[in-house]
């Protein structure tokens, strides 16, 4: 194919200065569609340019090519339908043809085209184009030219900050700045000392993006009202680390979870009160406790009601505790599996496991024949019938019973083999309509199981499964 893409150039470049007709106009269409896809074909064939169809169907998909084009193709129409397409084009177009209409063109089609603009026509016009296309050209305004109408301009029309190319005076403007920070929290951080020494101002910012918090003044981050005021949890981390360490202070915070256990000094994570009043309102935190709280019974299993796995950073020595773990394991059966090895054959510590995670049979083969065992399982969660041994997946009560609780009836019917049992199949089937996929056929069309679907699905289901 590479071979008949050169020839088919080869064929036109012999051609290509006689009159287009017949068949070799079906060369020269193809040439056109050709420039619309490969960006390097006026550089590998420069003869190419000579025609202005190829030249204006490459620059139109590609207008970067136009670096390629010899000065005498390079026309000003190609030029600006090259900037039209694409204004950052204009960096590649030679300074003696950067007209004030082509450089117009660039700045409206890309604002960053302004970067490429040559000094002497960088107008006022052309500067308040640029900004209105993309606040971030404000970078490539000459400075006599940064007005408070471009510095707005430029903020208004872009999502990011532009403020720290404001000249000086502007950035100790209160409207501008305000304009700024709500258009983008970060603006903050380029505002005059003054402004950031701006109570509202400052406010305004953190509650978009709390680490603004650093750029505060100090006056402000010491501020103790200033501090209660913010309401903004995430900006915690960022006060100053005396406010961080006065229990006072944080026990306020936290009561009305707006600090975080993680952020606080390390002397006022080992504060039973400071760190259960954080477990109220997110158990998880749990984990940045010391590791005396960790040991300690109460705070554990307020973090473990609301974040089961929360066991996982209880002490070695809670873990080890028979009273302690009987009440954890009712919230994360799975806990089980933490406990030292010999701890883990406890009957009575493994029914406790068993009824809150019935999933939990199959890290316990030891008990999969064991009927009392796999009956709790199966009444927690009726798909742990699966994990138990095939005297007691096709023991008919059991079958029952784990119907009745299973989230996927359709697979109690698999794994016991029970697909021709009126009395097992009409209880999955009642539990679940996918069951049925599952049924023998002579139950399916048996008249007890018409009856229960029209009852319980409708005649529409009656229908589908006939």
């Amino acid at each position: 194919m590479e071979d008949d893409y050169e020839l088919l150039l080869d064929t036109y470049k012999t051609c290509f200065i006689s009159e287009m007709r017949g068949p070799q106009s079906d060369i020269l269409e193809t040439i056109i569609y050709l420039a619309q896809i490969d960006d390097d074909l006026l550089r590998k064939h420069p003869h190419f340019c000579e025609n202005a169809q190829i030249v204006q169907s490459a620059v139109n998909t590609f207008p970067y090519v136009i670096d390629a084009i010899p000065e005498p193709f390079l026309t000003p129409s190609i030029i600006e339908l090259a900037v039209s397409k694409n204004g950052l084009a204009l960096k590649r177009v030679p300074e003696s043809m950067k007209t004030p209409d082509i450089v117009n063109i660039a700045v409206r089609s890309r604002g960053l085209a302004l970067q490429f603009v040559p000094k002497p026509l960088k107008t006022f016009d052309v500067v308040l184009a640029s900004v209105e296309s993309d606040g971030l050209a404000l970078k490539f305004v000459p400075e006599v030219l940064k007005t408070e109408r471009v510095v707005l301009a430029a903020i208004t029309n872009c999502t990011k900050s532009v403020l720290q190319y404001a000249p000086e005076h502007l950035r100790d403007d209160i409207h501008i700045v305000n304009m700024a920070i709500l258009k983008c929290a970060d603006s903050f951080q380029y505002a005059s000392p003054t402004l950031r020494d701006n109570y509202d101002l400052a406010w305004l910012a953190i509650q978009t993006n709390p680490e603004m918090f650093r750029h505060v003044s100090i006056r402000l981050q010491y501020n103790e009202g200033f501090l209660k005021a913010l309401n903004v949890r995430d900006a915690f981390q960022y006060f100053p680390k005396e406010f961080r360490g006065n229990r006072e202070f944080i026990l306020k915070l936290m009561i009305q979870n707006l600090a975080t256990l993680e952020h606080v000094d390390v002397s006022l994570r080992n504060d039973k009160e400071i760190v259960l009043t954080a477990i109220s309102h997110q158990g998880c935190v749990f984990r940045h406790a010391s590791e005396q709280l960790r040991d300690d019974p109460e705070v554990a299993l307020a973090a473990i009601r609301l974040h089961p796995t929360m066991l996982r950073n209880a002490s070695p020595r809670l873990l080890s505790d028979f009273n302690f773990m009987s009440e954890a394991l009712t919230y994360y059966g799975r806990g089980l599996l933490l406990m030292p090895k010999e701890m883990q054959n406890n009957r009575s510590l493994v029914k406790i496991a068993l009824r809150n995670n019935g999933m939990l049979l199959q890290e316990l083969p030891e008990y999969s024949n064991d009927l009392d065992m796999v009956r709790i399982a199966v009444q927690s969660e009726g798909n742990s019938l699966q994990f138990a041994s095939w005297e007691l997946c096709t023991n008919k009560d059991l079958v029952l019973e784990a119907i009745a609780t299973a989230s996927n009836p359709e697979l109690i019917l698999v794994i016991s083999h029970m697909q021709n049992d009126f009395e097992v199949c009409l209880a999955a089937v009642a539990k679940s309509k996918y069951a049925l996929r599952n049924v023998s056929k002579r139950i399916r069309e048996s008249p007890e199981m018409q009856e229960l679907l029209q009852e319980k699905y409708g005649e529409e289901m009656v229908a589908l499964k006939n």
